[in-house]
Parts: C-alpha cells; structure tokens; sequence
C-alpha cells in the first residue's frame, strides 16, 4: 500500500490510535517545526508520565513486512530515539481484525538540511490477516529539501532526488552506504583478527617446534650405533665380532647437484653413476652410500669436500671365518640389524643400546671447531657363547662338501650333537653363503634346513618303529617276522628293498637289511596306527623342539582315523613313507636311543655374557621326556650296530670305534606325487658301548645310478666321525 505522496498525514488506514495512557517522548514539545509537526500529527504524545509499551498498526494489505522505514523533516533537536506507546487501530478499522506489533522506533537526528527519520519495525500479532508493507509521509518540507539541494554535495542530491521519485532518503544512499561501510570494515576486523590468530598459532602453539628447526639448523644429532655383541664358539674362538670401518651417507636435500656429485663418487664407489644419482635423488632423510668402505676410498670421499655427503666410522660386523658355520651364525643388513640365524634370534642381546651425539655444524653440515658438543655414549651388546666347536664344524663342512660332490647331489646338510645334553656340536649346510656379501646370494640361500625344512624319512624311521613295538611287547628282538618281496595290505602292495625278500627274519635282522615289508606288517597290523602315532610324537616328530634357531619346522606326523586307507598308510608310515621330520628332529630322535631313551631339547647358545664379561644366562641341558626305557634303548643299539656290522650300514664303519647306524633312502615327492629324485641318509653314533656324538647326514637329489643313503650318505658320516671322536680325545680300541 502506498498512500499519496501530497497528504500530509498517513491513510486513514495507517493511522495511529493511542489506546493506553504512555508518554513517548517527554520533549515532543520543543520539536522544531516541520519536524515537530509532522510527528505530532502522526504520533500525539499523551499526557501522563511512564514508557510506551508498544505500538500497533491495522492493514488488509498482503504479506508481512519485516521492516518499516519512515522519514520525517525537522530541526536538529530532533531526539536521538523514541520509545513508542501501545496505539490500536481506530474504530472503523477494527473491523479489519488484522494487527502487527511494532517491535522499536527510532527517529534519527536531523541532517544539516533540517531533516530526520522515524524507523519502526514490526511483526504480526496472533492470526494477522494481512499486513502493512510499508508506510510513507511525503512531506512537502521534502520537496522544498530538494529544491534547496542545488550545488549541494551530489550523493545528497541524488537521495532526495530519489525521495520525490518515491524513495525514502535513507533507503538509497545513506542505507547502501552503511552496508558498504560495514562489509567492508567487517572484512578488515576478520582479517586483523585472522592475521593475530595465525600470529599466535605460529608464536605460541608451534612457538616450540619452530624454535628446534631453527637450533637443528646449527646443531646436529647423530645417533652412535653400539658395539654389537661378538659371538664365540665353545672353545672362545670369534666366529662373528663387531670391527670399526668407514661408511659413506648423502643427506639429499643439500646436494645442489645430483648428477656431478654422482659422476665424481662414481670411480670410487665402483659403481655405476646412474645408480648413485637415483639414490642421491631419493625423498629421504639421508640415504646410504657404502657401507663397507676401504679407508682409502674413505679419504677419497672426504677429499672431494662434497656438500651434503659424509663419511662416518661406524661399527660393521666381521666374520673372520667367511663361510663357516654362516647358516647358524646369519648375518646382519645395512643397520647392523640381525636378519637371519643366531643374528636374528638373539637380536635384543646383541645389539646394544645406541646413543647420541649432538655437536654444532656449519650450513655445509662441519662440524664447528670449538663448537658445543655432547656425547651420550652406546651401550655395547652381549656376547655370545656358541655350544658350536670351530674344528668340527669345519671338518663338518669340508667332508659334507665332498660328499655332495661325489654323489652329484644338488645339496647336503649334517649334524653333530651331544647325546647326553642336546648341545649342537657342528651344523652344515653345503653349499652355504658368505655373510659378509648375503646380497650376492638368493634369498633360498640364508635359510637353515636342518632346522627348517622338513623330509620324508625313508627307511631311518624304522628304528622308532621298532622302539615302538619292543617298548608295547608286541615284539622282542628276535622276534620272527615274514620279509616277502611284497606284501598285500591295507588295499595296497608294499615293496621290500629286495625283490626276492628275505624270508623269516628276526626284527634285528630286518633292522640290519632294512626290509620295508616285514615293517609294514609291524606297524600296521601288530603296533597299529594309533600307538605308533603316539610313540613318534614322544620322539619329538610333528612338534617344535624348541631349538634356539629362527624358523624350526614341526613336520607332520598322521592323526589315526582321519585317513582314508588306514592300515595302507600306517603301512607306509612304518618305514618312512607319509610322515614329514627335520633334520634337527631326526637327530634328538637318534640322540634319544643314545642317551637311554632320554630326548633332550637340542640348543646352540651356551653362555650369555655381558660386555664386561659377567656372565648373563648360562643354558643347561633340558630333558624334554623318557621315550623309552633304558632296554629298549640298548636293544635298538645292538640292532643299530648290527646295521654298520653286516647291514646296509657298512660304508659307516671306523676303524677302532663300533658304530651305531641306520641307513635311509626316501623319494622326493614333487607336486603331490613321488618323484624319481631321492634322498640319501645315514644317521648313528658313536661310541656305540658309550656315544659321545651322534650324527646326521642328508644328500638331497643324489643323481647316481644306486642312489642309497648306504652308498652315499654312510661314507661322510664315517669320515665326519672319525675326525670328531680325534679331536674330542676318544682314542680308538683295539677290538672294535
């Protein structure tokens, strides 16, 4: 609704009716004129004393207003604000039974030309029917305002030109302007206040952090790899010790040239420019250069003065006997960090406990001479005492290596251990690895088969058969039992060694000739599947033993019951077929009949001991558990000589020395099914009246026409036992 712009007051529609007794405004009477007028006529200020309320305005206009602005012409005693009183609309527009609230008014000061505003703001009362968009009072005081603005200041012109176009004045200019104003002086606060904020974030909250970059800068921290801990063997002799040499780094980010740092390092590094350039390329802290360097090549280096690259003495693990024992001993990677073998068991000992250096450095990273420095000294790592004999594990390795040679097997493994303790003696593998270079070699190659990988027997197995069923009483022995050629069982046909078989024989005897058929029988049919599964589980197979090396393997011995075909595979299981063993376990299995039917839990660290030479933890034999009893042991011994004697075993005898032994021929199984590869074994020991050692040796892929553990695997065992029983000081007798 707009009303007349030539009325001097508002429509009757609009018009303000006073209802309450209120006092709006107590100077009403000293407004000048027009200004006093025109709010007089609009607004009569009641007599009486007190504050207005609130004020109401009738309409049937349409959607509610959110706000109403009204200008007013008068002096400059115009009042500053007005508080307005509670009016209703008058009589003849009750009927429109519509209502607002007016929230405030506020009549602004005069301008200089003599002119004020009155503000009013409103909201519907309960139920409205309709509301007031806006009212306006042209006032001709306005247009004479207008007229006068002549040569006046144009933005003032303009609003009161507005004015008579029927634009309230300070709805165009003054109104604009203050939201302009304000948005901009919104924005600057925002940014003073967001600037402070970043201030004080990076002042207070990371005040800290910026202050040690700035003293990282000039101070350096280098960390001080400790000694790390020498290994021994039992006799003192260092098998693994810690040397101080040089190494070469490259901090990346204070190389300026990449490329020319590379060619020059190139010549002395021995290697190829481009790879130097990738490494000193790399998003990285620092980056290794060389690890193992000459002292020659160190100097080098530091001759060239390269910014960003550095030579430091550092700690590097030596092993002064090359190959030896290396399968055990392991090795450790660029960090001096054990990764495999004893290294790798026994890291928490060994390693030590690093330290610090911090030291001030010029911006090429020198040290500052004269410049503050601190030292937080390493701790050095614990020694090792090895349960290893330097003398027998070389004899051990050499005669292994012949002997893979002569049976042109792709690989071989033996093992010395002491019966009565379970001390490992000597452990080979051939052929082995440097593990000062591991880098030069496959990663197949670190890994210790005697302790973990796991094979099928073969025909070495039938002596826990037989302990078996001597221990039950199903058999003494001299016990009959029928070797035929084959035997039908289980569904199946089982095949002696020999093909025309050896008839009646007693158990020692098929011992000694190692028949497969009379031992299928026995276990199958007379021992049964159940009690010979227990009786190789108390052995030590299908289990770890616990042996102080990374990796051991279980093997895996048949659950009675859960195969199909049971007495078939009980039969096969009988003499080394269908059942998996380490090297490690055939050797305490063995270690067991020596020992009186005792296994003990084979280990190789003896002594732990501390960088001032206190003794930490010193290992002592475990027994694990009696197997067998001290008779069946001796039976089994006799049986066992007998095999040496006049059985499959005789390539294992030494002269002056009686020997325990059993001979073991396995095919490799490839893929699910037997190959034609086979495995040759001999496992024994001796003395056999009072063994001090037992032994195991395995030629894995033999490629020889009669590839038998008896004929290839029996000549090394023989040769590795009469040089170890020497150097233990065991004299041979006469009348062995």
């Amino acid at each position: 609704m707009r009303p007349s712009r030539n009325t001097r007051r508002p429509p009757a529609s609009t018009r303000l009716s006073r209802r309450q007794p209120s006092t709006p405004y107590t100077r009403s009477s000293r407004l000048a004129t027009p200004c006093a007028s025109r709010f007089r006529s609009a607004m009569a200020a009641p007599s009486g004393a007190g504050r207005v309320a609130a004020a109401t305005i009738s309409t049937r206009s349409g959607s509610p207003p959110k706000a109403v602005r009204t200008r007013w012409a008068g002096s400059r005693n115009t009042p500053p604000s007005v508080t307005a009183g509670t009016w209703r609309a008058s009589a003849s527009q009750r009927a429109a039974r519509t209502a607002v609230r007016i929230m405030a008014v506020r009549i602004m000061p005069c301008s200089p030309l003599g002119m004020s505003s009155m503000h009013l703001r409103w909201k519907h009362l309960p139920q409205p029917r309709g509301s007031m968009h806006a009212a306006r009072w042209p006032l001709k005081a306005l247009s004479r305002a207008s007229r006068q603005l002549s040569g006046r200041k144009a933005h003032l012109g303009a609003e009161l030109a507005g004015l008579r176009g029927g634009r309230g004045m300070s709805r165009q200019f003054p109104q604009g302007l203050r939201v302009r104003v304000a948005l901009v002086f919104l924005g600057m606060a925002f940014l003073a206040v967001l600037t402070w904020l970043r201030l004080g974030w990076l002042q207070i909250v990371q005040g800290s952090h910026y202050r040690t970059l700035a003293v990282e800068q000039r101070y350096r921290a280098e960390n001080l790899v400790p000694e790390r801990g020498a290994i021994y063997d039992r006799n003192g002799v260092p098998l693994a010790i810690t040397v101080q040499g040089y190494a070469a780094y490259a901090v990346p980010s204070a190389i300026a040239d990449p490329a020319r740092a590379a060619a020059l390092l190139a010549p002395i590094l021995r290697e190829p420019a481009a790879e130097i350039e990738r490494r000193l390329r790399q998003d990285s802290p620092s980056v290794w250069l060389a690890v193992r360097l000459e002292p020659e090549a160190a100097a080098a280096i530091e001759r060239l003065d390269l910014s960003g690259v550095y030579v430091v003495q550092r700690p590097q693990r030596d092993y002064p006997h090359g190959t030896l024992a290396a399968d055990v001993l392991g090795f450790t990677g660029l960090d001096n960090q054990g990764l495999a073998g004893l290294e790798f068991y026994y890291e928490s000992l060994l390693r030590g406990v690093p330290g610090r250096h911090f030291s001030e450095r010029d911006p090429r990273g020198r040290a500052i001479p004269g410049g503050r420095s601190q030292v937080f000294d390493a701790v050095p790592g614990h020694d090792l005492i090895l349960t290893l004999d330097r003398v027998l594990q070389y004899t051990v390795e050499q005669e292994l290596a012949q002997g893979v040679a002569a049976a042109r097997a792709k690989w071989g493994l033996a093992i010395l251990m002491r019966p009565q303790t379970g001390e490992i003696l000597a452990m080979a593998t051939f052929p082995g690895f440097d593990p000062a270079r591991y880098a030069d070699y496959l990663p197949r190659a670190y890994r210790n088969p005697a302790v973990t990988d796991q094979f099928e027997p073969g025909s070495t197995l039938k002596l826990f058969t037989a302990a078996a069923a001597l221990e039950e009483g199903v058999a003494t022995i001299d016990t009959v039992l029928d070797g035929p050629g084959q035997l039908r069982i289980g569904g199946g046909i089982v095949h002696c060694n020999n093909p025309w078989g050896y008839g009646q024989i007693t158990l020692q005897e098929a011992i000694a000739r190692s028949c497969n058929t009379a031992f299928a029988y026995l276990g199958a049919e007379m021992i049964g599947g159940p009690t010979l599964a227990r009786y190789l589980q108390a052995f030590g197979f299908g289990a770890r033993l616990g042996i102080d090396l990374p990796g051991e393997g279980t093997g895996s011995v048949p659950a009675p019951g859960r195969i199909a075909g049971e007495t078939l595979r009980w039969a096969n299981v009988s003499f080394g077929q269908g059942v998996a063993v380490t090297p490690v376990q055939l050797a305490a299995a063995t270690a067991a009949i020596a020992n009186g039917g005792v296994l003990m839990r084979p280990y190789v660290v003896q002594t732990v001991r501390s960088p001032r030479g206190v003794v930490i933890e010193e290992r002592q034999p475990t027994p694990l558990r009696r197997v067998i009893s001290e008779e069946t042991a001796r039976e089994l011994t006799q049986a066992m000589e007998m095999v040496v004697a006049q059985g499959t075993g005789t390539r294992a005898r030494i002269p002056g020395y009686r020997v325990a032994g059993k001979t073991g021929t396995a095919q490799i199984p490839e893929n699910g099914v037997y190959s034609n590869k086979r495995l040759a074994s001999f496992v024994g020991f001796a003395p056999a009246e009072a063994p001090e050692l037992v032994g195991v040796v395995m030629l894995y892929d033999v490629q020889q026409d009669t590839p038998e553990g008896g004929r290839w695997a029996a000549p090394v065992f023989a040769e590795i036992m009469d040089r170890a029983l020497k150097h233990l000081g065991i004299p041979p007798r006469p009348d062995a």
